[in-house]
């Protein structure tokens, strides 16, 4: 009868909080090296994500001419000209709204408070 030699245990390390251990967590990823479980690559350009080099150009495409449509409505419907500097700057603050909104969305009494603002705000219904 052959026996296979079973793996050894993956090292496990206590993790300190609050001055208190806590739960033994397992840290296979120092004994196996580095973990190949994504589909991320670390190389000179940092993380690139392993997708399809076409969807990524249409995805930039489609992102770009909707930003340059959202830009243009704006301009025409206040009749205002963004400049280049500020149209920046407005798409560095769009994901954090953008989180924030999620944040808002996701939590029942900041969202019932943000519906009954925009119920007693003429023009915002």
């Amino acid at each position: 009868m052959v026996l296979a030699r079973l793996p050894e245990a993956p090292e496990r390390h206590k993790d300190i909080i609050n001055g208190s251990a806590a739960e033994p967590t397992i840290n296979q990823a120092s004994k196996d090296g580095p973990d190949h479980g994504d589909n991320e690559s670390d190389d000179d350009e940092g993380l690139v994500d392993d997708i399809d080099e076409d969807k990524a150009e249409h995805d930039h495409t489609t992102v770009k001419a909707s930003v340059i449509a959202a830009f243009s409505e704006v301009e025409k419907t206040f009749g205002i000209a963004i400049s280049e500097s500020d149209r920046q700057m407005a798409q560095q603050l769009l994901p954090k709204i953008s989180g924030l909104a999620n944040c808002a969305k996701n939590s029942p009494v900041v969202q019932h408070k943000f519906e009954q603002y925009v119920a007693a705000v003429p023009g915002l219904s």
